[in-house]
């Protein structure tokens, strides 16, 4: 993690470098597992010094493995559990990424803490069908088209 625009050259921050050395080593560390390559290797991921957790991002696994993952949810699992396993194993604390709070079950029986709920993308497009929907049914009901 590097300093105020990532250089300490030509910075002039009230704060010393150590300080901030010292600040930065105290920040958690989570790292996106999106590509195949990543679960492939995430024994070696998690074993790293300094990760503190690691998320699993299912739709990015899926596309860069070449499949779609509404059609391969098996297998999507089956990496998303591989992840958690090797981040138990390796002290590291896993983060789970679901739509809402009825997916927590699943995760909470896996033994999963920590929650990622949510897409900024996703809840702005489920609002607008939802409330759009609504208004479109207003809208026909007064007679409007």
């Amino acid at each position: 993690m590097g300093f105020v625009n990532r250089r300490w050259v030509g910075n002039h921050c009230s704060m010393k470098q150590d300080e901030y050395a010292k600040m930065a080593s105290r920040t958690v560390k989570v790292f996106m597992i999106e590509k195949k390559e990543a679960v492939d290797n995430i024994d070696e991921i998690c074993s790293v010094p300094g990760v503190d957790m690691i998320q699993f991002g299912p739709n990015d696994f899926a596309l860069s493995s070449g499949f779609n993952m509404a059609e391969n949810m098996d297998v999507v699992r089956e990496a998303e559990r591989k992840v958690f396993e090797a981040a138990w194993k390796h002290g590291v604390q896993p983060r789970c990424e679901m739509n809402g709070a009825a997916d927590a079950q699943y995760y909470l029986d896996l033994g999963i803490r920590h929650f990622n709920m949510g897409m900024e993308l996703r809840i702005l497009s489920n609002f607008w069908k939802e409330q759009g929907g609504q208004l479109n049914d207003l809208i026909r009901k007064t007679g409007l088209k």
